[in-house]
């Protein structure tokens, strides 16, 4: 992989900056890390994060290739730091399934499980001020049905298991993946009893794009967010 060389112009978000090379100005995307969304807890720390870290400084980045938006993908260096290991490690990005070529992935999943073992940022007992009194779960187990993915949609699954002695309200809360390109929104009046489940297939009205498979048969993770984009649950699953 080649190594680019710059300094850091400005941070678009929490995994995302421009910076000038001796070619121009170049978009960034972190590799095999993910930052919360705008609507999400934690976001802003995400980003102030990054602009405290690399704004105005000089990085080198390993260019991995384009992604579907024109933004190289990269391990990005500020001097002895790993900018992407160093976000895990925060708790303030979660850490994406590797693909073939990210030789790095492993380190970074590693980093997520001591950062939720820790507590750190978005793992946090009350991150963004948001306390549960129910305990819940996220059951991956159907997310690869046998058949087609794209035939398969309504076996396709996660469940969320209420393991507590509290009913939960679901309404309004969120369950993504870790790439946050599916997004599945519980309607109002979603009530979680406990010691009861909830199923949700991957042909549910409610997924945003919808009509697609949602799990990865590769590895994926399954988030679950309260409406204030906390998150409440999550696991982890690799093939």
């Amino acid at each position: 992989m080649s190594l680019i060389e710059g300094q850091v112009l400005d941070v678009e978000d929490g995994d995302t900056f421009v910076f000038e090379t001796a070619a121009g100005e170049v978009t960034v995307r972190l590799l095999g890390v993910n930052a919360p969304e705008r609507d999400e807890c934690l976001y802003a720390e995400a980003v102030a994060w990054l602009q405290a870290n690399l704004e105005g400084k000089p990085v080198e980045v390993e260019d991995h290739g384009p992604d579907q938006f024109g933004r190289t993908l990269g391990y990005v260096w500020a001097g002895e730091s790993w900018v992407n290991l160093a976000l895990v490690e925060s708790g303030l990005a979660i850490a994406t399934t590797p693909g073939d070529s990210e030789t790095r992935g492993g380190d970074l999943l590693s980093a997520e499980e001591a950062a939720y073992q820790e507590g750190s940022g978005i793992w946090g007992p009350a991150p963004c001020g948001v306390t549960r009194d129910f305990e819940l779960t996220v059951d991956t187990s159907g997310h690869n049905p046998s058949g087609p993915d794209d035939e398969v949609l309504d076996l396709e699954h996660v469940t969320i298991v209420n393991h507590g002695a509290t009913t939960g309200d679901l309404s309004g809360w969120l369950l993504r993946d870790e790439s946050s390109s599916h997004r599945f929104r519980f309607p109002e009046g979603t009530i979680i009893e406990p010691g009861t489940a909830l199923m949700v297939t991957s042909g549910d009205a409610g997924w945003e794009p919808g009509d697609s498979p949602v799990w990865n048969n590769n590895g994926d993770m399954a988030l679950l967010l309260t409406p204030d984009g906390a998150v409440a649950a999550r696991e982890r699953y690799r093939p």
